[in-house]
């Protein structure tokens, strides 16, 4: 069984520190036409989603589980064992989906990422712009590489995590290791699996890891949704992160929802929108459990300058209405 999530305090500010680990990027710009081939062979070692230090998803590597081979060859072992480790995978899956593979882009990264179409949900559910295409990078590391191939004529039924970020243009999916064309000899056996285990897990796991945020643009929606709502001063720039971010270093001095424990926060946010010594209104998510990074509440329209909140009435209002931040 897989480790699921690293939730200590100590990893967050570890994380601080380092300021370079940030989540496999979907989007892609460069296409690969050279994977419509054969079957999938598949040769992975197990890896646990964390957080970064930008608020975004990262894959790193953690227990190497024994690899299962779904066409039969490989390390067939015992039948019960087999049928058991899938059941694992597919009872953490957040998604169950039987699709059809379109092909493969390159990220701004250098990750491999994997077009897919849904063609049956069997777990979990999707944004509608998901329904026509999902974009999935494999669960592997640079030890034990995904050398699976796809072909555009079977189906394959996947597990997979569903991962969100605000910094990201799309979510994102990572696939485990157990991938079972329609070719296969389990097909029909291990989809009958999935439909059972989908059916008694599909409360048991969160829709998605990743901070929530909204697509909405509008202001008052946005006020909403946010969890913490502060006036902070920008002290100084920690870092400059992935997905056209940095992060800041603010002090918090007035608030009106919410309060953090300290004054001393830090905030990833849009690059170039943020200037050392000045103060800014900023909508906010909630924090993760282990992170000590704040993210906006929305892509756009979550940090502004008091000038220009001075002149949006309902973020005027809330100016008006803020108290003194007092310590937690």
């Amino acid at each position: 069984m897989r480790n699921r999530r690293f939730r200590g305090l100590a990893f967050a500010f570890a994380m601080l520190l380092v300021l370079t680990s940030c989540g496999k990027n979907a989007g892609a710009d460069k296409t690969d036409t050279s994977e419509n081939a054969t079957d999938v062979t598949l040769t992975l070692a197990a890896g646990e989603p964390t957080k970064g230090v930008d608020g975004a998803e990262t894959v790193s590597p953690a227990i190497t589980t024994e690899i299962i081979d779904p066409a039969g060859g490989g390390n067939a072992g015992d039948s019960d064992r087999i049928f058991m480790e899938n059941r694992q995978a597919m009872s953490v899956a957040t998604h169950l989906m039987v699709v059809k593979y379109l092909g493969t882009e390159t990220d701004d990264y250098g990750a491999k990422v994997y077009r897919f179409s849904p063609q049956r949900v069997l777990k979990g559910t999707l944004e509608e712009e998901e329904n026509t295409v999902i974009y999935a990078v494999a669960d592997d590391d640079d030890t034990k590489p995904f050398t699976g191939i796809f072909n555009t004529e079977s189906e394959y039924l996947l597990s997979l995590e569903k991962h969100i970020s605000v910094y990201w243009p799309r979510s994102s999916f990572v696939f485990y290791d157990n991938v079972f064309s329609s070719g296969d000899e389990q097909w029909s056996a291990m989809l009958a699996l999935a439909e059972q285990v989908a059916e008694e897990t599909a409360d048991s796991v969160p829709p998605y890891y990743g901070q929530a945020f909204t697509a909405s643009t509008d202001i008052n929606e946005i006020i909403e949704f946010a969890s913490n709502v502060f006036v902070v001063k920008a002290e100084q720039m920690v870092s400059a992160g992935r997905y056209s971010t940095e992060l800041y270093y603010f002090t918090v001095t007035k608030t009106w929802k919410n309060a953090p424990v300290n004054a001393q926060i830090y905030i990833s946010v849009p690059e170039g929108i943020v200037t050392a010594g000045e103060s800014y209104v900023v909508f906010l998510s909630e924090t993760g459990e282990t992170s000590a990074i704040y993210t906006p509440a929305a892509k756009t329209n979550s940090i502004f300058s008091l000038k220009e909140a001075a002149g949006i009435p309902a973020i005027a209002k809330i100016l008006a209405e803020t108290a003194p931040y007092t310590p937690q």
